[in-house]
């Protein structure tokens, strides 16, 4: 079951990810991470002596809740393709884990990371730029370490950085900081806007996300912070194509920030 959890399922949903747009660092993490508790609910199923395909609510509600959050959490894509495929009882119920609303900074914390980053020039430019992008866009790190020259659109009156669809402008003076490092990275092809160490490489996820923290921002509450002031600012389904995010995340940030789709000031309306 496992075997084919795994083939039939978990590979081909990362080929066609990857089809359409590069793999986020994490990709590999949380497949390992799905597939080892679908190997410990097996388990348990095995020690407790129950036939999958017996499987009743009672039992499965009762492993749900003699185990963690994280276990419920990624265990239930393995039990929807489990019930669908009939290795499991239709009728079960896999419940959705619910989690808390995230922490975040205040908008006025934000605001002055936001400052610090784009005027202290003390601090490495690549390292302020990422800053920026998450403080700002509350861009993922495994996003940002990825991005290329050709994300950045600079032939207009300003300009645009393209993490979904439309791309979202860039305003002054983060620009004029985007452009500098643009500058850095040269054209040699794929143009990372955050090389590696490695040529053709881009900057390890684990290396970025250390040299953020060194800075001493809090990275999720950051990002948190930064999304609800955005869906704040536009309608969530706008911000979650704009930014690549998926609509349910922006609308879970629209009702965590206590805000409403009815006002719209656009994202053009950004600034730092």
């Amino acid at each position: 079951m496992l075997r084919q959890f795994a083939l039939w399922h978990q590979l081909p949903r990362l080929r066609s990810t990857a089809a359409i747009r590069p793999l986020r660092s994490t990709a590999k993490f949380y497949i390992t991470e799905q597939f080892t508790q679908a190997q410990h609910f097996l388990t348990w199923l095995h020690e407790q002596d129950i036939d999958p395909a017996a499987l009743t609510q009672a039992q499965l509600d009762i492993w749900y809740a003699t185990h963690r959050v994280h276990q419920r959490h990624r265990v239930r894509g393995f039990l929807l393709w489990a019930a669908a495929g009939r290795y499991l009882p239709r009728e079960l119920t896999a419940h959705q884990v619910a989690f808390k609303p995230g922490t975040a900074i205040t908008q006025q914390r934000r605001l002055a990371l936001l400052r610090r980053f784009v005027t202290d020039d003390t601090g490495p430019l690549p390292t302020r730029v990422a800053a920026c992008l998450l403080l700002l866009y509350a861009q993922p790190i495994s996003r940002i370490h990825r991005l290329t020259t050709t994300d950045l659109l600079d032939e207009g009156p300003e300009m645009l950085i393209r993490f979904g669809d439309p791309p979202v402008p860039v305003p002054e003076p983060f620009a004029s900081l985007l452009r500098e490092l643009a500058a850095a990275a040269g054209s040699a092809e794929p143009g990372w806007l955050f090389p590696g160490k490695y040529a053709g490489q881009s900057l390890a996820y684990a290396t970025a996300a250390k040299r953020l923290r060194k800075l001493g921002i809090p990275l999720k509450e950051a990002r948190v912070s930064a999304l609800r002031q955005l869906v704040l600012q536009a309608p969530a389904p706008v911000v979650a194509d704009a930014l690549g995010f998926h609509q349910t995340s922006t609308a879970r940030q629209v009702a965590n920030a206590g805000g409403t789709w009815s006002r719209y000031t656009g994202l053009r309306n950004l600034r730092v």
